[in-house]
């Protein structure tokens, strides 16, 4: 059997020059034990955000902080931790109220789908607790990683009128702009685009409209970006995460054909509990087509125990610092 030469390269790998990239944080972050205990205890798990106690939740976000940067994380996020329904979370903060139990993707996990009564509930969906928490921090100047979504809750609701997305849409590009006022690095996690178009010409004409003044990245994950979209993100996004565990090959012809201008390589799996050891053939391989800027998980590690979680961003660290 003929081997792709990148499939060649990942059995055989060939060291190159050094060269420096940082770890960021993909998204969110398992919780402390304590703080799971405190949330079922509480019956707060199946509740909306915002009803956890503001003392508690900030010893948990310091916590979930102190983990990331003692394993090498760079660039941090607040963990996400009252984000009960994953993405599906923004569209209920905007004023969607929680529906029936729908399967996650192709995850074994469930989120319960976002409907809209009427139009005038729609509202800024404010991610309030990481606000507060760079209040607290603005004293380190170290800025966090803001991840938000806005195609994505709603490919999750149960709508699926345009009229309605653009309303939508501008309200949670409203919450962006507001939230460059506390960090220079806004994400947006989009898992939908590897899976559909719908809503992607309308959120992207209306991101034009906006002049943010930040780093606005863009996450696809589960799957590679279509070879059709990923010009586009490139085009409109200062940092472009991509999957390279799931749409290893499809991304990699993506970054070939394309090249990006700022990469973000998620080469750790997120959802296996498994070390990584090819991650450093990966970042070569990769980087014979475009830069990488950063390396992280593919996706947000709130599949993994908390231990395991700690475990892969501290192999990334130790390959940042080898290469």
């Amino acid at each position: 059997m003929i081997f792709p030469l990148h499939q060649v390269k990942l059995l055989f790998p060939r060291y190159k020059k050094k060269h420096f990239v940082e770890v960021v944080s993909a998204s969110s972050y398992p919780r402390p034990e304590w703080f799971r205990k405190y949330l079922r205890k509480a019956g707060l798990q199946k509740d909306i955000e915002y009803s956890v106690d503001d003392r508690i939740l900030k010893k948990a976000q310091l916590e979930v902080l102190e983990k990331q940067n003692t394993c090498g994380v760079d660039i941090s996020t607040d963990g996400l931790l009252t984000w009960h329904d994953f993405l599906a979370s923004i569209a209920i903060r905007a004023g969607f109220k929680p529906g029936k139990l729908v399967r996650y993707f192709e995850n074994n996990l469930y989120y319960r789908v976002p409907e809209l009564k009427k139009v005038e509930d729609l509202k800024k969906p404010e991610l309030k607790e990481f606000k507060s928490l760079c209040e607290v921090l603005k004293p380190l100047k170290k800025p966090l990683k803001a991840v938000i979504s806005c195609v994505t809750p709603f490919y999750l609701s149960s709508c699926r009128d345009v009229k309605v997305f653009r309303i939508f849409a501008e309200l949670v590009l409203e919450e962006v702009a507001d939230l460059f006022n506390y960090t220079p690095h806004v994400q947006f996690d989009e898992p939908s685009l590897a899976y559909s178009n719908e809503f992607v010409e309308e959120f992207l004409s209306l991101l034009e409209s906006f002049n943010f003044k930040g780093n606005l990245w863009i996450s696809v994950y589960f799957k590679e970006v279509p070879e059709k979209l990923y010009p586009l993100l490139v085009d409109s996004f200062d940092v472009v995460f991509l999957d390279f565990v799931e749409g290893f090959e499809g991304n990699l012809k993506n970054v070939e054909q394309y090249g990006c201008s700022k990469l973000c390589a998620g080469i750790a799996d997120g959802r296996n509990t498994k070390l990584d050891f090819e991650m450093r053939n990966k970042v070569e391989i990769i980087s014979e087509f475009c830069k990488v800027e950063y390396v992280s998980s593919n996706t947000g590690l709130e599949f993994l125990p908390e231990s395991k979680a700690y475990e892969k961003m501290k192999t990334l660290s130790k390959l940042r610092d080898a290469l």
